[in-house]
């Protein structure tokens, strides 16, 4: 594995995998779900309808959606909820984690579930994918995560593979 942290936009990679965190809501409401939802909307399409036909929770997963331009894109599923569900956060103890990006008292990223998405990934990689590409800070952001803690799992789930991982900075 090569890892590199570059200064550039993920989606100004040459990457032919570009993985972002989703929910398990089926809303890409916000940052870079936001953003491939806009540029991509056949991602979206097939994000919600997966999120729709599970009916369950999909967490540890991750759905891989060919956006028919050479790029595919890994909507990692490292999270249940979002912030500004409405809803009773009362109900999910496993959120009552401090958030260690100053967002409040919640972390929404469930490691455990980010690795098994991370895992599930690689699985799913052929030999022809030689590069994928991360936003730096995945699901610490708006999920509350340690970016110490994500860019470990990533290392480690990659670690014995030829693939150049490229964490995308801006």
């Amino acid at each position: 594995m090569n890892y590199s942290i570059v200064e550039k936009n993920l989606f100004d990679s040459d990457a032919k995998v570009l993985v972002h965190q989703v929910n398990c809501m089926g809303v890409m409401g916000s940052g870079i779900a936001k953003q491939i939802k806009e540029k991509f909307p056949i991602v979206f399409q097939e994000y919600e309808n997966a999120v729709r036909q599970l009916q369950t929770n999909c967490l540890g997963g991750c759905l891989l959606v060919d956006t028919g331009t050479g790029i595919r894109i890994a909507n990692l599923f490292g999270q249940y909820l979002y912030r500004n569900y409405t809803t009773d956060y009362d109900q999910y103890e496993s959120y009552k984690q401090p958030g260690v990006n100053g967002q409040g008292n919640m972390r929404f990223t469930n490691y455990e579930a980010f690795y098994r998405g991370l895992i599930y990934l690689k699985s799913k990689l052929g030999p022809q994918d030689t590069k994928i590409a991360f936003p730096y800070n995945i699901g610490c952001d708006r999920g509350g995560a340690d970016w110490k803690v994500i860019e470990g799992m990533i290392i480690s789930v990659f670690s014995d593979t030829n693939i150049d991982i490229e964490i995308c900075r801006i």
